[in-house]
């Protein structure tokens, strides 16, 4: 439930970010390259209270229009993020960049975006230069007012 609630928040958000767009979008995906899903398989598996690395082959959501995509992961609270969720997207940048695709990945939660990047370099998998765009709560609401701005603009 805890997921649930803010993955639907930012669905809503996505789908208007992605309303005019042509392409294909979608919520709970699996990704597939060349006609290979991506799947990350840790090696050594371990599930802990405050972390865990697992096997993982979905995003939270995608969105593709033939030449660019786009893919999040969503959470209520930084907290949740784990180690599983940042080496499947790690894996995701490394398929995309050697396949030649142009993408962009969020890690997104309704706290400050600041406090991802915190849990990240706890888990000590934050690096200088990530590839990922941290959107917290103020700018996942300016998102979505931008959007609601430019289809209420005549």
């Amino acid at each position: 439930m805890r997921g649930l609630v803010p993955e639907k928040l930012f669905e809503k958000v996505f789908s208007l970010r992605h309303n005019s767009k042509k392409g294909v979008f979608g919520y709970g995906v699996i990704v597939v390259i060349d006609g290979k899903p991506v799947k990350y398989v840790p090696s050594s598996p371990y599930e802990t209270i405050d972390d865990s690395d697992v096997y993982r082959q979905t995003v939270d959501a995608g969105f593709w229009d033939g030449e660019a995509g786009e893919f999040a992961e969503v959470k209520f609270s930084p907290e949740a993020f784990h180690t599983k969720d940042i080496k499947y997207l790690q894996l995701l940048v490394d398929e995309l960049r050697n396949a030649g695709l142009n993408h962009s990945i969020f890690l997104v939660c309704f706290d400050q975006k600041e406090l991802i990047r915190f849990k990240l370099q706890r888990l000590g998998l934050w690096e200088k230069g990530n590839a990922f765009y941290l959107i917290g709560r103020d700018e996942l609401f300016q998102w979505g007012n931008k959007f609601l701005t430019d289809i209420n603009t005549p």
